[in-house]
């Protein structure tokens, strides 16, 4: 094996996973590009081309949760090609902190601009931070 050959199998064992962090996001085409830092005087700092990110779910039931910019995230490259890379997101970092760090509570802290919306056929529940909404074609409250 020569050389170029050497350094090219190099290149690719060192991409085949990556940490970043998102750069910039294309919401309607649900793809991000990645900012990934040198990681020695040797190397150079690298912008990923659009990828996909990994979502909960992708099928019949469908989560949508847009990475931010400055999120930090992870890139898998299958054979160590950056631009066939599937993006991970969700790192917490010392720029983005966990909302809370109890064992046993789930927390989803959407920000005070954003909300949560669930959503089931003709029913919705919608919270953002100036309140609650219900839409159902029948709701029954328990006391």
């Amino acid at each position: 094996m020569g050389a170029t050959q050497t350094t090219e199998l190099i290149r690719r064992i060192e991409n085949l996973v990556r940490i970043g962090t998102v750069a910039q996001v294309d919401l309607d085409g649900a793809m991000v590009r990645v900012k990934i830092e040198a990681q020695d005087e040797d190397d150079t700092t690298l912008l990923t081309n659009w990828l996909r990110w990994q979502s909960v779910r992708a099928g019949g039931v469908r989560v949508w949760s847009a990475p931010s910019v400055g999120e930090q995230c992870t890139v898998l490259s299958p054979g160590g090609d950056l631009a066939a890379g599937i993006v991970m997101p969700a790192i917490y970092s010392d720029n983005i902190l966990p909302p809370d760090t109890s064992a046993d509570t789930l927390v989803v802290d959407a920000a005070a601009t954003g909300g949560i919306t669930l959503r089931c056929g003709d029913s919705s529940l919608v919270i953002t931070n100036s309140g609650i909404q219900i839409s159902a074609p029948r709701i029954d409250w328990n006391t």
